[in-house]
């Protein structure tokens, strides 16, 4: 049963540009949750952590958007 499973899992892949942006989501809340938690010394480099995150989300909703990619 579990092999059944596994099978149907690996059946069900998404669009590569959809694992992008569930990747770059998860990067973005952790940079984030980083900065509630870093040194003053580092506070710069965290913001622009999250700058850099939501450039990337905007850049692969367009590509998908280019694409025709949807969610559903």
């Amino acid at each position: 049963m579990l092999c059944s499973f596994r099978f149907r899992r690996q059946q069900q892949r998404q669009h590569p540009l959809l694992e992008e942006f569930h990747g770059a989501l998860a990067h973005l809340r952790f940079s984030r949750r980083q900065l509630d938690f870093c040194d003053p010394e580092f506070t710069d480099a965290t913001v622009f952590n999250i700058d850099a995150a939501e450039c990337r989300i905007v850049a692969v909703l367009k590509q998908a958007r280019k694409e025709g990619v949807t969610a559903w």
